[in-house]
């Protein structure tokens, strides 16, 4: 980081930077004001009916539920292919990128909006054209009344006309209120295809599912009060990625900058652009004006992520074809760029904060801009490697997009989504939206036989170098022994955790039965196990490395590297309505800090008692 805080303190001596208005945007608002008069932003897309009309109305058991939805969503992705494929890939990110984060139907909920974002951003690297089409050309190669039909041709709009003789941009050219109307419409479609994922993984609970001719949603899940209650807890407990999809758990703290990146996340809470004004300032950037951004960029711990995901590196070559330390090295390199260039040119913090990708450049300039931050990315990830010897362009190939990535996309995943999206033979878009979503599933189909080296990563994280019992085998007086991975002491109570580095698998996701029961399984066990352990202690609590006799009881719970759904309101599940026993890292940490672990051990059942 040492070359960028240099940069950014020579900026900090200069005037401050502000943004300025984009091309599209006064055309945009007076084509949403026209569409805005039609009402059909309101109504959800007429496929839902024509659909589900056909089917007969009734309950239908969860097989044959999820039968019929699976059928939907192959429905809404032929429809989503018909019209993506109308245009190149740049039109569609150029234009979707241009909206603002909102609900594309009945669902508001932020997490719904996220995915709603992806899998339309899926969808669009999935179905568009690789090769470019008419509706984007850059602006010194178009007359400026072949921009967006000539909107920007009103008199009032002179200082924009201006601007784009200024500066070569990539711009829409038949663009007007059909167009607007047709990137809506597909959005709907993203949206019915998450309500098919989640219709998914609730009859995957056991739900089944009711189809209603009178209902505006004209299918849904007839979820038990339970069932509802404890999917609510569920969805209220995500948002954190401190682990990826392969189990594998690292250190998130946002306030840990060493090592760390910034990523961007599609701005679905409507935070204001003030919230970031010290980690703008960090760059010696201020917005003009402190409103709602598209995006917001956040720091993320990528060191801890590397550090703890190097013993796949064999595997992940062996699986993938590339190095996966040159593959995060190149990310890093470019997500090292972005501060840069906020620094020196300020007017690229739009870019970034609205639409979160740039481009279209020349595959050339990108690997060398690349190769420019190489020594400084290996560096920050502490690598001990020859820059020269990182293949930048086979990290390339394995990030861009092309025919067979597009094959492998699956809408009800979101993904995976590509970083280099191309614009024909010899250009580029680089394309930060998802890069967390990547690092999340980097090591899916990556196999290796030995993963101890999990199970130690997060055992090592939730202690955090400290536990009241010893880390290797509790030896009791009487000879027998136990492995505690993790103990706290909170007030008179002795908390001791079970860890299990458990992957989550895609199946989850799409709502496979299998995969959850799976999962609930695993969580079981882990919860036997140290139920198992809390009594031993109890009925063992001196021994010849360990002493627990000042305890009043012992709470016994289980941690693993994500959220987990609980499958069951029964009291030997929950600490207290909230707070369940199985927990990822942060939720345990939480508790610990918050005083709430402490509150629940004196009231809880689950407390194994110790004789006075």
């Amino acid at each position: 980081m040492a070359r960028n805080k240099s940069r950014v303190r020579r900026r900090r001596r200069g005037a401050k930077k502000q943004v300025v208005l984009d091309y599209y945007q006064y055309p945009f608002m007076l084509l949403h004001r026209e569409l805005g008069k039609t009402g059909e932003l309101d109504r959800p897309h007429p496929v839902r009916a024509s659909y589900w009309t056909v089917v007969p109305p009734g309950r239908y058991a969860s097989d044959e539920g999820r039968g019929l939805v699976s059928q939907y969503c192959s429905v809404l992705e032929r429809y989503l292919a018909a019209e993506l494929s109308q245009h190149s890939v740049a039109y569609w990110l150029h234009a979707y990128r241009r909206l603002s984060p909102g609900r594309a139907g009945e669902n508001d909920d932020p997490a719904t909006i996220t995915i709603v974002r992806g899998i339309m951003d899926a969808a669009i690297q999935k179905y568009g054209s690789l090769a470019p089409c008419g509706g984007v050309a850059f602006s010194d190669e178009v007359a400026q009344h072949e921009i967006l039909d000539g909107l920007l041709m009103a008199p009032q709009l002179q200082e924009y006309r201006e601007s784009l003789r200024r500066t070569t941009q990539l711009v829409l050219t038949k663009f007007g209120l059909g167009e607007l109307k047709q990137l809506y419409l597909c959005e709907k479609l993203a949206y019915e295809v998450w309500r098919c994922g989640a219709t998914l993984r609730i009859l995957g609970k056991g739900a089944a599912l009711i189809v209603d001719h009178g209902a505006p949603y004209f299918f849904f899940d007839d979820r038990s009060d339970e069932l509802h209650r404890l999917v609510s807890r569920y969805d209220e407990r995500q948002g954190i990625f401190a682990a990826s999809a392969s189990g594998t758990a690292f250190e998130h703290d946002p306030e840990d900058w060493v090592g760390g990146v910034i990523l961007a996340h599609s701005n679905v809470d409507g935070k204001n652009a003030a919230g970031v004004r010290a980690l703008l300032k960090r760059f010696g950037v201020e917005f003009a004006q402190f409103g709602n951004t598209n995006f917001i960029w956040t720091p993320f711990n990528v060191r801890g992520y590397y550090e703890a995901h190097e013993p796949f590196a064999a595997a992940f070559l062996a699986a993938k074809g590339v190095a996966f330390t040159d593959v995060l090295a190149v990310l890093v390199s470019l997500l090292m760029r972005i501060p840069l260039l906020w620094a020196d040119h300020p007017d690229a913090v739009i870019r970034y904060w609205q639409r979160a990708y740039e481009g279209p450049n020349t595959r050339g300039y990108v690997k060398s801009e690349i190769r420019t931050l190489l020594p400084s990315a290996l560096r920050y990830l502490g690598i001990i490697q020859d820059p020269d010897g990182v293949d930048i362009d086979s990290a390339f190939r394995f990030l861009e997009l092309d025919a067979s990535k597009q094959e492998s996309i699956n809408l009800l995943l979101w993904g995976p989504h590509s970083v280099f999206l191309p614009h024909g033979c010899d250009r580029v878009f680089v394309d930060f939206a998802w890069i967390t979503r990547l690092l999340f599933n980097m090591f899916f189909e990556v196999h290796m036989d030995d993963q101890n080296f999990k199970g130690d990563a997060l055992e090592k994280l939730v202690r955090r170098g400290a536990s009241v019992l010893p880390t290797c085998e509790c030896r009791s007086d009487g000879g027998t022994r136990k492995q505690i991975d993790a103990a706290f002491e909170v007030e008179d109570t002795l908390v001791i955790a079970e860890c299990r580095a458990i992957a989550r698998s895609f199946g989850v996701e799409r709502g496979d039965p299998e995969a959850i029961a799976y999962r609930s399984r695993r969580c079981e066990k882990a919860l036997h196990d140290i139920d198992e352990k809390a009594r031993w202690l109890a009925e063992n609590p001196t021994g010849t490395n360990y002493d627990v006799r000042k305890y009043s009881g012992i709470l016994p719970i289980a941690v693993t590297p994500f959220a987990e759904f609980i499958p069951t309101l029964n009291g030997d599940y929950w600490i207290t309505e909230r707070l369940p026993r199985v927990m990822a890292p942060h939720e345990l940490r939480e508790a610990l800090s918050d005083g709430s672990l402490a509150k629940a051990a004196h009231a809880s059942p689950i407390v194994v008692k110790l004789d006075a």
